[in-house]
Formats: structure tokens, C-alpha cells, sequence
């Protein structure tokens, strides 16, 4: 797709208070994030489902989740994005990806590369579920993630690369988004993703 049929901007990795580590509710959330051009979030509050309403005609509030995987072998995140109902929490990789699938929603890595070693990064372990994503996050604002292998991981697998700021303050809101051609709902911006029909980018606030 040229770069001129990218209009819509969605910042798909947002925590608000209901995370132990949000800062800011949803309303602000909301507010800011309209203020910044945005044409709607995802709420990804970790391991909450997080109902919220939007504020705002045509801004659109896509339900999601970051639930964290804890095993002998891998510690990450997988974002659930627009899912319908709470996924069950304490399960393997590869079983939280398919709850969340049952679930209505899309599976996407979230910051899967770090350099901290205290950090909740998939790491290469992403390919031991590379036909089970829909997307990886490439447009995390910490500078501990190395986005670039991580798009590059994306492109390997063929899959969605997407953007979310993984703001916990309303300072990061839209530093990441995911940019789509015009849509008028959650089912047409997952189905934009789901084609790949999208890009993550990092932008400057």
C-alpha cells in the first residue's frame, strides 16, 4: 500500500489505573489521546479486562488485555486486542494465545526484544509461535526495546507490524500508533491487521 493510505492513527497499547502501574484513567486517557490526533485506543490493562465506553463519536475504544506468561522457561506479555470477554490468566504461551483467539481477539507480541535482561521479553522464543500471532509490536518508546529486530523478526514471520505507545502516563499516549486506511469500527480495524493491511510508527509528541 502507498504510505498516503494510511490515515488513521490507533495507539494499541494504552494502561490506565487499573493496571498496578497506570497512572491515569481512561477518561484522560481518552482525552489526551483525541487531543493528539488519534482516532481511538486500545486499552491494555495488565491481566484486566478494562470496559470502558468512549467519550467521543467516531473515537473508538477497542477492548483489550496484556497478559503476563510466567513458565520455567519464558517470562513475556501477549496483548489481547479486541476481545470480547476476560481470557483465563496462569496459562502457557501458546494456550494464552489461542484464549485469546476464542475470545474474539488478535495476539500480538508486545516489545519482544529487550536489553535488559529483567524484563518481560518473549526473545526468540517468538518463533516457537510464529503461526499462532497476528502481529508484533515494533514502535515501543523505552529505549531498552530494540524495535528494529523486532520489526525485522516481524517481517521474517509475515506478520502484522503494529504500533502501541504501552503508555502508563498520559505524557507517552501516541508515541506509538498503528496506522490503517480509514475505518468505522473495531471489526474493520482488526480485519485491517489481520490482512497486515497496517504499520506500526513511531511518532514524535
Amino acid at each position: 500500500m502507498n504510505e498516503k493510505d494510511f490515515k488513521f492513527a490507533f495507539d494499541l497499547h494504552i494502561h490506565t489505573i487499573a493496571s498496578f502501574d497506570g497512572k491515569a484513567t481512561p477518561q484522560a486517557m481518552c482525552q489526551v489521546a483525541q487531543g493528539r490526533d488519534l482516532n481511538g485506543i486500545a486499552i491494555t490493562d495488565h491481566d484486566t479486562l478494562t470496559k470502558f465506553e468512549s467519550p467521543y463519536p467516531g473515537f473508538l475504544i477497542i477492548p483489550g488485555i496484556e497478559v503476563r506468561v510466567e513458565t520455567d522457561k519464558i517470562w513475556a506479555d501477549v496483548l489481547g486486542i479486541g476481545i470480547q470477554e476476560m481470557v483465563p490468566l496462569g496459562l502457557g504461551l501458546a494456550e494464552t494465545i489461542d484464549a485469546i483467539h476464542e475470545a474474539g481477539g488478535l495476539a500480538i507480541i508486545p516489545h519482544p526484544f529487550s536489553k535488559l535482561p529483567n524484563f518481560p521479553a518473549l526473545g526468540d522464543a517468538i518463533h516457537s509461535v510464529a503461526e499462532l500471532i497476528d502481529g508484533v509490536e515494533c514502535t515501543n518508546p523505552l529505549e531498552h526495546i530494540d524495535n528494529t529486530r523486532a520489526r525485522k523478526v516481524a517481517n521474517n514471520l509475515n506478520v502484522a507490524k503494529v504500533g502501541g505507545s504501552d503508555a502508563h502516563t498520559i505524557d507517552d499516549v501516541g508515541k506509538g500508533v498503528t496506522v490503517v486506511p480509514p475505518v468505522s469500527s473495531i471489526d474493520e480495524l482488526l480485519e485491517c491487521i489481520e490482512a497486515k493491511t497496517c504499520e506500526g510508527v513511531i511518532r514524535r509528541i
